[in-house]
């Protein structure tokens, strides 16, 4: 069984946590990144959390994981 470790950072703080989890236990990394563009920079976070507070998901792009 393989394990995967899949992530998501606007700062790169999480990216750093997940690199050294998926190093550890030895797992298959990927960022899961946004489908578009609307959440990218500064305003795109203040629309991600208006998103995140009325419960609202995010599309996200399609992820290759074979």
């Amino acid at each position: 069984m393989r394990t995967l470790v899949a992530y998501h950072s606007h700062s790169g703080h999480t990216r750093r946590a997940a690199e050294a989890l998926a190093e550890r236990i030895g797992a298959d990394l990927v960022e899961v990144r946004p489908a578009d563009d609307r959440f990218r920079g500064l305003i795109g976070l203040l629309r991600a959390v208006v998103a995140a507070r009325r419960a609202r998901p995010a599309p996200i792009a399609p992820l290759d994981v074979r």
